[in-house]
């Protein structure tokens, strides 16, 4: 275990490589960009239920933030086999770079809010 405290620019995306698992244990965490950033870079995730990535990542693990032999359990089986790690992560990096999780259609329906917002305001 590595706690690197803050860290910017190019460090982010390094560190995130080296990573073998990523674990998010928040009580609260209202969407979870962490998790993400991580699966984006290829590595896999534990998650807890409630937050809301977990509502809309299929590919990761997910656990009570509570649970700590749960979340044990699950890091050693992702860290004991590779295979498991590896495919985990390549379904969750192929998950994330899908047009679901593309700043493009969010900015796209952003604008057209804001033009009839712009529309009615007028009328």
């Amino acid at each position: 275990v590595h706690f690197a405290g803050g860290v910017h620019g190019p460090q982010v995306q390094r560190l995130y490589r080296l990573a073998d698992v990523c674990v998010m244990p928040s009580v609260s965490e209202p969407f979870g960009l962490v998790a993400l950033e991580s699966l984006r870079h290829g590595t896999p995730c534990i998650l807890p239920r409630t937050a809301g990535v977990s509502e809309v990542i299929r590919n990761a693990f997910k656990v009570e933030f509570w649970d700590v032999e749960a979340m044990t359990n699950q890091i050693v089986a992702l860290l004991r086999y590779p295979a498991l790690r590896e495919e985990l992560a390549e379904h969750a990096r192929r998950e994330v770079e899908g047009p679901r999780f593309s700043l493009e259609s969010p900015a796209r329906l952003t604008a057209a809010a804001y033009t009839r917002a712009l529309q009615e305001r007028s009328a």
